[in-house]
């Protein structure tokens, strides 16, 4: 019989109830304080307790006073009524119990199995109470019930097997493991509610009261096609939805009859995942059982069960045969009209798996059939089954059975594939949830209809939609890049005394620092100079020794979030390497990275990223190169050089910085910055001609400060060979001091006697006294001004 078959007397015997509020505390359609939530739900017949904020979600304070009596109203004025603090309720008390999904996922298994069963409506009804989201990605459905049971888990997965995951600083390894997957909450248990702060969670997020989503009730989920799509048809907004503005507390309760609350647990329960802590009846499978009677050596269950079916066995005592699948067979209970109690041949296992706990049967149990058959027919002794089964001629009791290879193959196998269908799954749901239609355009739109040009954030150096990324040479001060740029954009000031900056006057920024301590990074904002009103607009947070691995949802979420929260409209990632947690020189690691970047700044919509990222090696064109994969400069719409005029790998031998870029956006130059290590300010150098003048005339005053070195405290007439000047000069080749030599002589460093062949010979001080203050607006070459 289908689920809309059922009789009517049944559908009203297990529809929920509203339990209305004894008193009205405050208006539900108005915000609630914390101590308005608590009051709620003490008359809503709960018994509410105070939760810490360390992020252990634990009670405040001795609470197991509340498991039998409510606190008083003075009371929860007390604990609410001053500075911040968490909220949660005692379980079990006035019948209230918690059902509890860890994750996104298998709550929307669970709820469409409600709905197949025929549970549509009461799903519904209880999700109209009090649903909630936690700090954690999880789902509360908190409703009453007549005879509340202790916490139990009603579905998981065995250790080892990773599907949950959120920060957590009370762990040594910076997070914590979920192989719980549906638990609930009863007597002798609490829960933490929504409305109180949001650090009763490691996350940080808080808990929220939300309503159920449609599609999740409807009998089947719509399968829009792409004409839908395309023409609005499916309701979906473009940008991310925001669910409806809910009260923390409910105004009313759903009432749960035993016979739907037994159906709920059953449903929960065909979702667990774990392998079956006990098998009753015989010690092993019947993967590769003997049949026939009469086989010599064979055990008498294992020789009966070769030749009897399972219908053979529970038919007789009301069981019914649901419908088939191609992974299993599914029963319905004795008393029941329809619905899944139990499968049989789960995979080819030949066992019973019973759900319900309304029957002779253990719920989350295996059973052999020859374990079925004690129960039902020897209250379970199976000595005399076994001797019933011998006296009808099967198998023989001096056999003993053992594993075999076979069967461990088979088992592994198996579960093999229950992994791969799970990640499968999973990969669906991952698609269908961020699912997002890109946008088709003909020609004729781009000639009658063109689309604006990017936005750029800094003009002609940093694009204002989209992603910049800044490949910076070691020690070269990439973070005083960024420091600088946070200044002039929130000043609405031109970046480096050049480049005019576009950013709202409202808009925040957020920095992701992973490069330095807090205290430091901080310090350098100070010196550049923040006042309050421009400071409030930015805000760190600071990653180092943090594992932040943003390919995971728990901190994909975080992100949205957290930029969200400070209204970023510019996001700056530093460094790249310390906060991307795959392997750099693998492209497929390095895209599936950058996708995600994009993903969390369309919902949280922040048009614009900032990434620094150490170079590797120079290119062929002198520009300093992304570290790895090619696949790091491949996706940002424009790529920045950083470098110093020294050898790769060496400290800067000036102030002198050298800034270059390709990208989408028009008019990349190439530019000199010098550094001012007081204010910390990065400017153009307008006198500078790029990096190979600035490197002649670094040779010139080097050699130029070695002369005068070696004559020091010589008369005017004093004078030296260019040999002791060649050994002095470290880290320059003959060629490279000669040409030197010959610049610093036309400067009026130094004066030089030549050789009749041209080569100096006698070198004195010059009429200037060189200095690294000194700038000089023209090259000096070949000797002359």
């Amino acid at each position: 019989m289908t689920p809309q078959a059922k009789g009517s007397s049944m559908r009203n015997t297990t529809r929920p109830q509203a339990h209305q509020a004894t008193t009205s505390v405050v208006d539900p359609v108005q915000p609630q304080s914390v101590t308005e939530v608590a009051l709620v739900w003490r008359a809503l017949g709960a018994s509410p307790i105070k939760v810490r904020l360390d992020g252990s979600k634990a009670p405040a304070g001795e609470w197991k006073r509340f498991q039998s009596e409510p606190a008083t109203e003075d009371e929860l004025d007390q604990w609410f009524g001053g500075a911040s603090a968490g909220v949660g309720i005692v379980t079990g008390y006035g019948g209230v119990e918690l059902l509890e999904f860890e994750t996104l996922v298998v709550f929307t298994a669970w709820c469409r199995l409600m709905v197949k069963a025929g549970y549509a409506d009461e799903l519904r009804a209880l999700c109209n109470g009090y649903l909630a989201t936690s700090g954690g990605g999880g789902y509360h459905l908190i409703y009453r019930t007549a005879n509340p049971e202790k916490n139990q888990v009603l579905a998981g997965v065995d250790k080892g097997n990773e599907v949950f995951r959120y920060p957590d600083p009370t762990e040594m390894k910076g997070y914590k493991d979920s192989i719980v997957l549906i638990e609930t909450r009863g007597v002798g248990g609490y829960v933490v509610l929504a409305g109180g702060d949001a650090r009763v969670h490691p996350t940080g997020r808080p808990y929220k009261r939300i309503q159920l989503p449609e599609s999740l009730a409807r009998e089947r989920m719509r399968m829009w096609t792409f004409s839908d799509l395309a023409v609005g048809k499916t309701g979906r907004r473009k940008s991310p939805a925001h669910p409806s503005v809910l009260t923390p507390a409910p105004d009313l309760l759903c009432e749960v009859s035993a016979e739907l609350r037994d159906e709920m647990f059953t449903l929960a329960r065909q979702l667990d995942r774990r392998s079956p802590k006990k098998q009753s009846g015989e010690h092993k499978s019947e993967l590769s059982r003997p049949a026939g009677q009469g086989i010599p050596g064979a055990l008498p269950g294992v020789a009966w069960a070769g030749v009897t079916t399972w219908e053979e066995i529970l038919e007789p005592h009301g069981w019914r045969r649901d419908h088939s699948t191609k992974d299993s067979d599914r029963w319905t209970r004795p008393g029941k009209s329809g619905g899944t109690s139990a499968t049989t041949n789960y995979n080819g296992s030949g066992l019973l798996y019973v759900f319900t706990s309304s029957t002779e049967f253990d719920s989350e149990t295996t059973y052999t059939k020859f374990g079925a058959y004690a129960l039902l027919n020897h209250g379970n002794d199976h000595e005399a089954a076994a001797r019933e089964l011998v006296s009808r001629g099967f198998g023989d009791p001096l056999k003993t059975e053992a594993d075999t290879r076979e069967q461990h193959v088979i088992r592994l196998a198996v579960q093999r594939e229950m992994n791969l269908e799970a990640d499968e799954m999973a990969r669906r749901n991952r698609a269908s949830r961020d699912m997002r239609i890109p946008i088709t355009r003909t020609m004729l739109d781009a000639l009658e209809a063109p689309l604006p040009e990017p936005a750029q954030l800094v003009e002609g150096l940093v694009i204002g939609e989209g992603v910049t990324l800044l490949s910076a040479q070691n020690k070269t001060g990439k973070s005083t890049v960024g420091v600088n740029m946070v200044r002039a954009v929130l000043y609405g000031e031109d970046l480096f005394g050049r480049f005019p900056t576009h950013f709202p006057a409202d808009a925040g920024v957020g920095v992701w620092n992973a490069e330095v301590s807090a205290s430091t990074y901080e310090r350098w904002m100070i010196e550049r100079g923040l006042d309050d009103q421009h400071a409030k607009r930015l805000a760190f947070l600071h990653m180092s020794g943090y594992p932040v691995d943003l390919l995971l949802p728990v901190w994909r979420d975080y992100a949205v979030n957290w930029l969200r929260e400070h209204t970023v409209k510019l996001w700056l990632l530093d460094p790249f390497s310390k906060i991307f947690r795959g392997d750099e020189n693998s492209a497929t690691d390095v895209n599936a990275w950058w996708m995600v970047l994009r993903e969390i700044m369309t919902e949280a919509e922040v048009p614009a990223a900032f990434v620094i990222h150490h170079a590797g090696h120079s290119a062929d064109d002198g520009r300093a190169r992304a570290r790895g994969s090619s696949a790091i400069e491949g996706d940002p719409e424009v790529v920045l050089s950083y470098r110093h005029g020294g050898k790769e790998g060496e400290f800067p031998p000036d102030n002198k910085r050298y800034l270059s870029g390709v990208g989408r956006i028009d008019n990349i130059p190439s530019v000199t910055l010098d550094y001012d290590t007081v204010a910390r300010r990065l400017y153009v150098d307008e006198s500078s001609k790029g990096i190979e003048t600035d490197r002649q005339i670094n040779d010139d005053l080097e050699v130029a400060l070695i002369v005068w070195d070696l004559l020091e405290g010589k008369n005017d007439a004093a004078w030296v060979s260019k040999q002791p000047v060649k050994d002095a000069a470290q880290g320059m080749s003959d060629r490279r001091v000669l040409a030197a030599l010959k610049r610093a002589h036309a400067r009026g460093w130094i004066e030089i006697t030549e050789t009749p062949n041209g080569k100096p010979d006698e070198i004195r001080r010059g009429r200037i006294c060189p200095s690294r203050t000194v700038s000089f607006q023209m090259a000096v070459e070949d000797g002359s001004k």
